[in-house]
């Protein structure tokens, strides 16, 4: 009888035991169904599927990690991490089966059964919070200043405060070093129906200004925001916005643009014109980022930084003085791509693969010609920088 209690013990306490590791080992990963929406743009009903999935995947790591908490820092970092796990899932959410799809009023619905490692997510955040913090300032890395402005659905100034925040982050995420220039965004928030050409050329006099740093950063990305359209149907809203975002450079004249209208459902007009507008920055953000990353690869192809930047050199109104110019240039390795004189100036576009930056190219055409000195760069002129010379 012994024997038999100490059996149904031993008995009791292995059950036990194996139900204790069964529920240790499960409590990270739980399964639900979440919704996802995204609107049928042109009949493309596949996109919108595709779309769908993704904003459900979004929605439920989102509260996985809690993007609605109370500092906007937090806030800023979430979305970043809901983007990098939407994007690839791999490890930390897996959709089980698609439960239903359909196609209503022009909006495609999926409901997900989607099982996730909560601890794997969870602890996401920090790891990008450490990964933000080790890449320094310092760094060798590209440099962004960011300066977003946008008009609500009834003409008001938009708060893009998180916007800007969030541009930051996504593309200090791929490597750049980003600031937001407060000064161009103010300037946009101001003229909202500037022709876009002279916004543009506006932001970049403004971006050239030391004092936004100017020395870390060498491009500018601006961009607005305009909500198009919030309509009711029904039992959800859907908005549409306009995108317009150009990444160019402060020393040249290179650049890239992202123009697109974009379209989100919500529960609500807001929640609608929120979702569209948030969708519209992350689109962008990655397409100008990709973008400019390969611009970047190509301007150090073979680990050699390629500079094409326009040369001024003032008061070189004699042959005598032109000719000093162009033996400087042969000394140095510039490639002349294009000269011109405007009045007793010397304008000279050329491509330079021996300097890591102007300043460098810059004393090295000083050293070669003596009687050439360093010039001060105008803060006030539109286009491209002109590295300024004189004799």
């Amino acid at each position: 009888m012994v024997i038999s209690m100490n059996f149904w013990r031993l008995c009791s306490t292995f059950v036990g035991a194996i139900l204790l590791l069964s529920t240790t080992f499960t409590v990270q990963v739980f399964a639900q169904a979440v919704m996802g929406t995204a609107p049928v743009i042109s009949g493309d009903v596949e996109g919108a599927k595709e779309r769908a999935r993704t904003d459900a995947m979004r929605k439920y790591v989102e509260s996985k990690i809690g993007v609605h908490v109370s500092s906007s820092t937090e806030v800023v970092r979430n979305m970043v991490v809901a983007d990098k796990i939407s994007a690839a899932s791999e490890g930390y959410v897996l959709v089980k089966k698609v439960i239903s799809e359909k196609v209503q009023d022009g909006i495609c619905v999926v409901v997900l059964d989607l099982e996730a490692d909560d601890k794997k997510i969870q602890t996401a955040p920090d790891q990008l919070s450490e990964r933000l913090r080790l890449l320094s300032r310092d760094s060798s890395r590209h440099g962004v200043q960011v300066a977003i402005s946008g008009r609500g659905r009834f003409g008001q100034k938009m708060d893009t405060d998180i916007l800007n925040s969030y541009m930051q982050a996504k593309l200090e995420d791929i490597g750049f070093y980003v600031v937001v220039n407060d000064e161009v965004r103010s300037y946009m928030d101001a003229h909202p129906n500037e022709p876009s050409g002279v916004l543009g050329a506006e932001a970049r006099r403004l971006a050239k200004s030391v004092s936004h740093g100017r020395v870390e950063a060498n491009s500018i990305l601006r961009g607005t925001v305009n909500t198009l359209s919030v309509k009711n149907l029904g039992e959800r809203y859907e908005a549409v916005v306009n995108a317009s975002f150009e990444m160019i450079g402060l020393d040249s004249n290179a650049s890239d643009t992202y123009f697109e209208n974009v379209a989100a459902v919500g529960s609500s007009a807001k929640g609608a014109e929120d979702a569209a507008v948030t969708e519209a920055v992350r689109r962008a953000s990655d397409m100008l980022g990709a973008k400019s990353l390969l611009r970047e690869q190509e301007e150090t192809r073979g680990g050699v930084r390629h500079i094409a930047v326009t040369l001024r050199f003032r008061n070189a109104s004699s042959d005598e003085r032109r000719q000093i110019v162009r033996n400087a240039l042969e000394t140095t390795g510039c490639r002349v791509i294009r000269a011109v004189m405007n009045g007793n100036d010397m304008l000279v576009s050329v491509e330079a693969v021996r300097y890591n930056s102007i300043q460098e190219l810059s004393d090295a055409i000083t050293e070669a010609a003596p009687s050439i000195h360093i010039g001060q760069e105008s803060e006030s002129e539109l286009g491209s920088t002109k590295v300024e010379f004189s004799f």
